[in-house]
């Protein structure tokens, strides 16, 4: 008597058969059968092992199988890589369905397995295609079939991108945090590595990647990565590199290059060079230096706003902003300040978190709006992304530059 489980087993065996593949029979719920030789060998309907599983040898089968074996692989795989061709999924105890292997007829471009990633690429494997198999991570069983047996699609170049770009966004969206920032300097990355990428491309990328990464934030629309793409595009721009991207996240340099690689040109690594100073000769004179002419310290506010990085730090809502505006307004009109001179000059006031009617309206209330106002902005590029270039043109084309705030 043939128990049904053993039925299915050879009726799965036989559509593998007619499907133009080869089958490897299995131990239940396991993905060997004990034969040292099984991607070699030939196996029959005789060798089907009772309550088994089946797996699909893609070498024999001239297939090449990408396995999406992380979450953030499988979302990324469903949404990038094509639905009409033969996929194999696995379902879990309380019925959630994962199509996690997508088929495709073999170029003979491949030489090796491209594993040890979150999606993986194979052609001389098993690959389970019928039964049953225990998740690596919860330990539960998951019943093994087929999502779609439509006709398998050819592999081609553009499958091999979509597969590196599964792994790269794979890898990345682990680390993205909830602005828009890491948006901008991932664009950034793209704008310098990905020159085969369209705008389009890095918009639809940006857009897929973080409805699945950040589903719930409002940051997430096209218009707002347009207008970072079109920041990133403009070249007078200093665009930041992996190097920067990867110090953002707080992963490995060489790691985050590696990741960039799978999608497009990245600079070779290269090693930090030595350095030696001889302090003999190249050290301060101090018999030279009682007589050198050195400037004195040049203030915006005597004795209180020396030149170089001053920090200006209070507790929240402790008038911080409007104390800067009204010193930006004093120093520009050489007025005083808390009974301090001031040393008159061009001033810049950045109120990164500003807007026009709350500059009008602060404006107002500090009595300013009869003095000459300083250079105001609402808006500027992120440090390391622009910014440092853009103060300096603003110096440069100022005739007296004497207080950024």
């Amino acid at each position: 008597m043939v128990l049904r489980a053993d039925w299915e087993i050879a009726q799965a065996a036989k559509k593998i058969v007619n499907n133009g593949m080869y089958f490897i029979p299995l131990f239940a719920n396991k993905k060997n059968n004990g034969d040292v030789d099984f991607l070699t060998r030939d196996y029959t309907e005789q060798d089907l092992i009772p309550n088994g599983n089946l797996g699909i040898n893609p070498k024999k089968s001239r297939k090449y199988v990408i396995d999406l074996d992380s979450e953030l692989a499988i979302k990324f795989g469903n949404m990038w890589l094509p639905n009409n061709t033969t996929i194999g999924a696995r379902q879990y105890p309380n019925g959630k369905i994962e199509r996690t292997h997508f088929y495709f007829e073999s170029d003979g471009s491949l030489e090796t397995n491209i594993k040890s990633l979150p999606a993986e690429l194979y052609w001389d494997h098993n690959i389970v295609a019928f039964g049953t198999t225990i998740h690596k991570q919860t330990k539960e069983l998951m019943k093994r079939f087929w999502a779609s047996e439509d006709s398998i699609l050819p592999f081609n170049n553009s499958i091999l991108k979509t597969f590196h770009k599964i792994n790269f966004a794979s890898e990345v969206g682990k680390y993205l945090d909830q602005t828009n920032q890491g948006g901008l300097r991932l664009d950034s990355c793209f704008w310098r590595y990905c020159k085969d990428w369209s705008d389009e491309d890095r918009l639809n990328f940006l857009t897929d990647f973080f409805s699945v990464v950040r589903p719930n934030s409002q940051h997430n629309n096209r218009k707002a990565w347009e207008r970072i793409i079109k920041m990133n595009n403009d070249n007078s721009s200093n665009n930041a590199g992996y190097d920067h991207f990867a110090d953002y996240i707080g992963v490995d340099r060489e790691k985050v290059r590696t990741w960039f690689g799978w999608i497009g040109e990245t600079p070779g690594k290269t090693k930090s060079k030595k350095s030696f100073r001889n302090f003999l000769t190249a050290g301060i004179d101090m018999q030279k230096l009682r007589t050198e002419d050195i400037p004195p310290l040049q203030f915006s506010i005597k004795p209180i706003l020396p030149e170089g990085l001053v920090l200006f730090c209070g507790r929240a809502k402790s008038m911080k902003s409007w104390t800067m505006l009204l010193i930006c307004y004093a120093v520009k009109n050489g007025l005083k300040f808390l009974e301090h001179t001031t040393v008159q000059g061009d001033c810049l006031y950045l109120g990164l978190e500003d807007s026009k009617r709350r500059l009008k309206d602060r404006e107002k209330k500090l009595n300013l709006d009869k003095l000459t106002p300083p250079y105001v902005d609402v808006t500027a590029p992120y440090l390391g992304m622009g910014l440092e270039e853009s103060l300096q043109t603003w110096i440069d084309s100022v005739p007296n530059p004497r207080l950024i705030c």
